[in-house]
């Protein structure tokens, strides 16, 4: 996935309410500060659902979707998607403010991981209900000894929702392969699983039986 560091134009149908032609089933945002007719923004539960089924490119918000941020794990688990602690590219990052579920003493917050620098430290793309100058912003979190990776004593993290577009692929080497000829396969670069593949020392040299990762 390439991560997300700019605005989404203001006719971008996963952050587009439906009924606004838009994809978007959550809420409009803050009518203080919307970023246009329709928007979701500023909203964090309809920049999460909006950029993780953009990430998905489903063409609809087939995940996620209109509850309160700290409902975002129960919900997840509903629609069969995995959850877990570890952070990885495009997983929704969910925190209880509070007690969890229960929305008057407040609804949450949720980030979607943009980039994983490490298993401690990532970079996130989110919006929230309050913000007054920008729609959207990109955030550096790291986890810290308390693990709220960078929220207030308010908060508790309850874990990464995992976007299958974003589930690793491996690929088991044949008599023939060549890694552009994987790379074609797989639709991305020879570069790119090199990176992903340590073991590879000479793009021109791999070797029959080896496990590559190919997504």
């Amino acid at each position: 996935m390439t991560p997300r560091t700019t605005l989404p134009s203001k006719t971008n149908k996963y952050y587009l309410k439906k009924g606004y032609g838009g994809y978007n089933p959550c809420v409009l945002g803050n009518k203080k500060h919307r970023y246009c007719k329709g928007s979701v923004l500023v909203n964090c539960v309809g920049w999460a659902t909006g950029r993780f089924n953009e990430i998905g490119e489903y063409k609809k918000c087939k995940y996620l979707g209109n509850t309160n941020a700290e409902n975002f794990i129960s919900l997840a688990k509903k629609q069969g998607l995995e959850i877990g602690q570890i952070p990885k590219p495009g997983a929704c990052m969910v925190w209880a403010k509070g007690k969890a579920g229960k929305s008057s003493d407040g609804a949450g917050h949720v980030a979607i991981v943009e980039e994983v620098y490490d298993a401690e430290r990532v970079l996130t793309s989110e919006s929230g209900w309050g913000y007054t100058t920008k729609y959207f912003q990109n955030v550096k979190r790291s986890k810290g000894g308390n693990g709220r990776w960078g929220l207030s004593e308010d908060y508790t993290f309850l874990g990464f929702v995992y976007n299958p577009a974003t589930k690793e692929v491996y690929y088991k080497v044949k008599k023939g392969d060549t890694l552009s000829k994987i790379a074609n396969k797989y639709k991305t670069t020879v570069e790119q699983l090199m990176k992903w593949n340590p073991i590879i020392k000479d793009k021109n040299k791999i070797d029959v039986g080896w496990k590559l990762r190919v997504k």
